[in-house]
């Protein structure tokens, strides 16, 4: 009877330990609650899966669950994060994956997934993707897709595409595709594409799609809808274009505006106050309508002028 009683304290007491166990390594000391790693964390566990609690993340390996963390995290180059991640100041590792709520910020290494939501900034070094939104600034490294919204501004190094807003500016490296929306300033070193509305100031290599700002500036060609409440400037037009001074240098479609400059050639029909163009193959519709390939008596006609 005694052996078989102390047969089973000792698996009881094995069990236990299997259960209740403390990590304890120069950067690693936690108490748990778990089996192989399954259950509950409190302290900086590196590899834990379940529910974990934390002051401060530093050098962690793999967190899979729920994991809250209070203070400042430190050094986390290769972390990942699988799950539901809370910070009240900010959660941060190399690869976040899942819902990540931040008091202050979220910051992200390679890659940053998921419903990501931070009080001041949502900031990643690599790829953020799904829902981002930080209340000030939103920023990656690399590429921003899917709904990207911040208070002041929404920033990539790489490219931007989805549902974008900026309470002040939209900025990316590369090109801006979907429907973007600033509340002062839209531009890129590349394209922007969709449904593109700014405040004051909109700048591209290319812009296409719909797209209206004060101040519209295309260093290339701008192809489809393009509204300006005061100055459209490009190179080539393709489509409409409107705003109250057009400088163009050659413009293909429909345009309407107060004066519209054409410095190369006007194809299409123009409506202004003032058209003026190098070369007029179309029709201009207007008080003053200048044409300097139209024959001596035709190059200044009030109303209409034309040229074939």
């Amino acid at each position: 009877m005694k052996t078989k009683t102390t047969i089973i304290l000792g698996i009881t007491l094995l069990w236990t330990y299997s259960i209740i166990y403390a990590q304890s390594t120069e950067h690693h000391k936690s108490f748990n609650l778990a089996v192989k790693d399954i259950g509950f964390s409190f302290g900086n566990s590196d590899r834990f899966t379940g529910v974990r609690f934390n002051f401060s993340d530093y050098n962690i390996k793999r967190i899979d669950g729920l994991n809250i963390t209070l203070g400042t995290p430190g050094y986390n180059a290769e972390g990942k994060i699988r799950g539901i991640s809370l910070g009240l100041i900010r959660p941060e590792a190399n690869d976040i994956r899942g819902v990540t709520l931040g008091g202050l910020a979220i910051f992200g290494g390679s890659q940053l997934s998921g419903i990501n939501i931070s009080g001041l900034a949502t900031v990643c070094s690599g790829d953020m993707r799904w829902i981002n939104y930080g209340t000030l600034i939103l920023g990656a490294g690399d590429n921003l897709n899917g709904i990207n919204i911040s208070g002041l501004v929404t920033m990539s190094l790489g490219t931007i595409h989805g549902f974008s807003v900026g309470g002040l500016a939209l900025v990316a490296q590369k090109e801006i595709n979907g429907f973007n929306l600033a509340g002062i300033a839209i531009g890129t070193g590349g394209n922007i594409g969709g449904f593109t509305i700014c405040g004051l100031a909109m700048h591209a290599r290319n812009i296409h799609g719909v797209s209206y700002s004060a101040l519209l500036t295309a260093d290339e060609a701008v192809h489809g809808i393009a509204l300006s409440l005061l100055r459209l400037n490009a190179s080539q037009t393709f489509g409409i274009c409107g705003a109250t001074f057009l400088s163009i240098d050659q413009s293909n479609g429909v345009c309407f505006g107060g004066f519209n400059k054409f410095r190369e050639a006007q194809n299409g029909v123009s409506i202004g106050i003032v058209n003026s163009a190098a070369a007029l193959h179309g029709l201009q519709i207007g008080v003053i309508n200048y044409a300097a390939n139209n024959p001596k008596w035709a190059k200044i006609l009030p109303f209409v002028n034309f040229h074939y």
